[in-house]
């Protein structure tokens, strides 16, 4: 993706396309049920596979971007359930 150039390391750039203005994640830890809600007005979404740390593991990576040049706040929200 022409937007990441630079960043060389990260593979496998999707971007999430959403039409809401935000995006409702839900995620299983253990036996825990949780939800996190990323309010995506005026930002895009990527998910991409980036180098583990000190391993030539890959994880998965959340990217959230601002589509202006101003500073940008970024809320989530996170409920555990269970």
């Amino acid at each position: 993706m022409e937007s990441f150039k630079e960043y060389s390391y990260l593979e496998n750039i999707k971007e999430i396309i959403n039409k809401d203005d935000s995006i409702t994640l839900k995620w299983k830890l253990n036996d825990k049920a949780i939800i996190s809600k990323i309010e995506l007005t005026n930002k895009q979404l990527f998910i991409c596979d980036s180098p583990n740390n000190r391993n030539i593991k890959k994880r998965t990576t959340f990217i959230i971007r601002s589509n202006n040049e101003k500073k940008s706040i970024f809320k989530i929200e996170w409920k555990v359930i269970n």
